[in-house]
């Protein structure tokens, strides 16, 4: 049943679909980020309070009330320093979860990261929810410390569920998919890694934040995380192809070894000075959008989906060239 919820995060990418999907479900929608956001991405109907994740007063005034908390605010740019990634991510998290225990919220939604299980995947022909957690970069540290709280304040009686999603995909908003999308329509050409065997774990933004609201509507879902992801398991090669196509670009075929392209990832992944120009200059090598673009397991939303959930779109090849070309002209809804 709709009730009230709290979305951080809120004028972000994923912030802004997750509100504008619960006001449409009836829900009462608060959104909150830091005092600096730009609120007024807010969708009309949604109320707005400014937070800072390492002021715990600033929190317990936006979680009064709250039915539910959908946590979606997280720093992840690879040049970020550690002490930036725990104020936010784990500081800031934990502050949220103690304001939401005294508030007597309901149920807390924490968006997480396939960054946790690695630079590529675990190996696996398949990562599940019973994945190794094995964090390499600092940003992936942070996400793995952040889902341990959630799990001990669960445990402590705080109803909680964490989700774990591949690379958003969909317009409105700066995102990791419309950054790339801007980086290759300046190219010539689209360049394909032809000799990678990674897979791209994707997910269409309007059945991530559709799983966001369906697991707060059953009691079973407290205790437990969910890949969303969509059945896809594109090669990285061929994700580029369909973006090419999107962008009315010529391919040109290039051999990229992985063991250069994680050497890469980690150093845009490391917190230095060099890490973040690597990063920026290059979206793709950012800690939560590598893990997702270079993944050499598939992943599946299987355990969601045992549920009940179905995903409007199962296959990204009917929707992504589409949405490219929408994102280049900067007319994506």
């Amino acid at each position: 049943m709709p009730g009230k919820a709290l979305v951080t995060g809120a004028t972000g990418f994923l912030g802004i679909h997750l509100a504008r999907h619960l006001l449409e479900e009836g829900w009462e929608v608060r959104g909150t980020d830091s005092p600096s956001a730009a609120f007024g991405n807010l969708p009309q109907g949604a109320s707005w309070i400014p937070s800072d994740p390492a002021l715990p007063g600033s929190l317990s005034e936006a979680v009064a009330g709250m039915d539910v908390v959908f946590h979606g605010a997280a720093l992840s740019s690879g040049g970020t320093p550690w002490e930036r990634l725990y104020r936010t991510n784990v500081l800031g998290t934990e502050n949220l979860l103690i304001a939401a225990r005294r508030a007597g919220v309901r149920r807390v939604v924490v968006f997480s990261s396939f960054a946790v299980y690695g630079l590529a995947g675990s190996g696996r022909s398949e990562i599940d929810e019973t994945g190794r957690i094995k964090p390499r970069s600092p940003y992936a540290r942070s996400r793995a410390i952040q889902d341990a709280l959630v799990w001990r304040y669960h445990e402590d009686g705080l109803p909680a569920t964490i989700l774990r999603p591949g690379l958003p995909c969909g317009g409105g908003g700066y995102h990791a998919l419309g950054h790339l999308v801007g980086l290759l329509g300046r190219l010539p050409a689209v360049p394909i890694p032809v000799n990678l065997k990674t897979r791209v774990l994707s997910i269409h933004v309007q059945d991530l934040v559709r799983a966001a609201s369906f697991v707060t509507a059953r009691d079973e879902c407290a205790g437990h995380e969910y890949h969303i992801v969509d059945e896809s398991c594109l090669t990285t090669g061929r994700f580029l192809v369909l973006l090419a196509f999107g962008l009315g670009k010529k391919t040109v075929p290039f051999p990229m070894p992985l063991g250069m392209l994680k050497a890469f990832a980690l150093l845009a992944g490391s917190g230095s000075q060099t890490g973040g120009r690597l990063a920026r200059a290059f979206p793709f090598l950012q800690p939560e959008t590598f893990c997702c673009m270079a993944s050499r397991s598939c992943a599946s939303s299987r355990k969601i989906r045992s549920l009940g959930f179905s995903l409007l779109h199962p296959d990204p090849v009917q929707v992504l060239p589409l949405l490219v070309h929408e994102l280049a002209k900067g007319s994506a809804p």
